[in-house]
């Protein structure tokens, strides 16, 4: 068993977590997790559900002095519950060769599948609940490079990379007395409506377009 952890970026951070040994090969592996760092109690917004939709994993390898690269994709349509880290089906392991990558990729959703959609209640400073829910059809990419520790993968183990979006967090930040409210008391955020809601959550979470 193996433990170790790195943190990567303010908001999200990846852990090397739950390594296991073994026995019949000599290769190493990975397994990705996804999951949702929950906010404090207390706060305004309260998240009921939370999916995100994995289209692929890329794990890269780069050699110094050498153009030569390794990359590693997991390819499928995931559908991942960030309350539980819970996915399906399950994001298969890959095996892979020992040493240090440099950079993980995830991309998520499609030009006509939806990447994200979380719905929840955001309690306004005069205590009225109002249901919100946020959605994106659209191909989106979250990357992390380390060009100075890397992600190692050791020989003879199978290291779980944990991947925790702030998703409460990111809510929680931003500005909703700008939020049009529908009819029906409940605030939609989509490339449509509260579009600028939409794009703060994005850059709050460090998902970009991709172009």
């Amino acid at each position: 068993m193996k433990n170790t952890s790195l943190v990567l970026a303010a908001l999200i951070s990846l852990g090397l977590l739950s390594c296991s040994k073994e026995e019949t090969q000599s290769e190493g592996g990975y397994q990705i997790r996804i999951g949702e760092s929950l906010a404090k109690k207390g706060s305004a917004i309260q998240v009921n559900s939370a999916i995100a939709y994995l289209e692929e994993v890329e794990l890269e390898r780069e050699f110094e002095n050498d153009s030569n690269e390794v990359e590693i994709d997991i390819e499928g349509r995931f559908t991942v519950d960030l309350l539980t880290g819970n996915s399906n089906p399950a994001i298969p392991s890959a095996k892979i060769e020992p040493g240090t990558y440099h950079e993980l990729e995830l991309e998520f959703g499609d030009d006509d599948r939806l990447a994200f959609e979380i719905e929840g209640v955001y309690t306004d400073t005069a205590g009225n609940a109002i249901n919100f829910r946020l959605s994106m059809i659209q191909e989106l990419e979250f990357k992390i490079e380390d060009e100075d520790n890397g992600i190692v993968i050791p020989a003879d183990y199978f290291v779980t990379l944990n991947v925790n979006f702030p998703v409460s967090t990111a809510l929680a930040s931003l500005d909703w007395s700008s939020a049009s409210i529908n009819a029906n008391n409940s605030i939609e955020i989509n490339q449509q409506s509260n579009p600028g809601l939409l794009q703060a959550f994005l850059n709050a979470l460090n998902l970009s377009v991709d172009d």
